[in-house]
């Protein structure tokens, strides 16, 4: 169905997505969504909404609605809703799709099966994000192989990824600042379904996270340098996407949170991924 009729209750472009400081509800984000869905020319269904919805409750019960930067839930009954962001504290709220993906099916999530390139709008130096203070997060709907096969950076190269999940291992890097599990220590092989994060919140405290374990630490500072100030964007080739996620940088016990949420949102748009292995 298309968008439900919202136009006398939503906030719009200057609602709850966009400023520094503006307080962020479950209902106003969600409503602010299917708004900007319509008037992007996009659909979604009632159950769609309710997902989304709850998943804006669960992760305000969490602690971190208001610590996000950038929220998408790649849900809605056409690409069009699936690249409008719930949460776009920056950039314009609706992602810029460049390169191959396959034709759009909610129930598969966002299926990159070329070289297609989903650019975020949302520029690496924030004031809330810092090389100290910053959480990124991906749900992965299939297992992949090969190197950096989950990816969230400025570009297609490894220099410039923040993010990377392989077969293998899983590495954090921003700003300079390295986390990462040791190669082979992936939990159950090469199994990288479910929430994929790295968070960093001071100086010495952060880590890689897949799902409800927190599976690599911040070891030491990496001689890489200073992410340059471009666009974020999901950049890897045959990655299947059930939502990304930047914020300021969260607690182990935020980040199990933050995966929970996310797991039940897309356990609740009926996607094929099941309890084993994740949890």
């Amino acid at each position: 169905m298309s968008g439900m009729s919202l136009s006398n209750l939503s906030m719009g472009m200057s609602g709850p997505t966009k400023g520094v400081g503006v307080v962020l509800t479950p209902l106003g984000v969600a409503m602010d969504w299917a708004a900007r869905v319509t008037a992007n020319g996009g659909t979604y269904s009632t159950d769609t909404y309710d997902a989304v919805l709850d998943y804006l409750i669960d992760l305000d019960l969490a602690g971190v609605l208001n610590k996000i930067l950038y929220l998408n839930a790649r849900c809605g009954s056409d690409i069009i809703a699936a690249r409008t962001a719930l949460i776009a504290v920056e950039g314009t709220g609706l992602d810029t799709a460049t390169g191959t993906f396959a034709a759009w099916n909610e129930l598969n999530g966002l299926v990159n099966s070329a070289s297609g390139i989903m650019d975020f709008g949302v520029k690496a130096d924030n004031a809330r994000t810092t090389a100290n203070n910053i959480y990124i997060g991906v749900y992965s709907l299939a297992d992949q192989a090969g190197l950096n096969a989950y990816a969230i950076g400025n570009t297609g190269s490894a220099s410039g990824l923040l993010l990377r999940a392989t077969s293998e291992y899983m590495i954090f890097d921003y700003a300079g600042r390295r986390s990462q599990t040791d190669v082979g220590n992936l939990p159950n092989g090469s199994k990288t379904k479910g929430q994929l994060a790295g968070s960093q919140t001071t100086a010495s405290v952060g880590g890689v996270f897949r799902n409800a374990a927190q599976i690599g630490n911040n070891n030491a500072v990496n001689a890489g340098a200073q992410r340059p100030n471009l666009n974020w964007r999901l950049v890897a080739a045959n990655v299947t996407s059930g939502g990304e996620i930047i914020s300021s940088g969260l607690t182990p016990t935020e980040c199990v949170n933050v995966s929970w949420a996310a797991h039940t949102f897309n356990v609740r748009l009926g996607r094929g991924v099941t309890a084993e292995g994740l949890f």
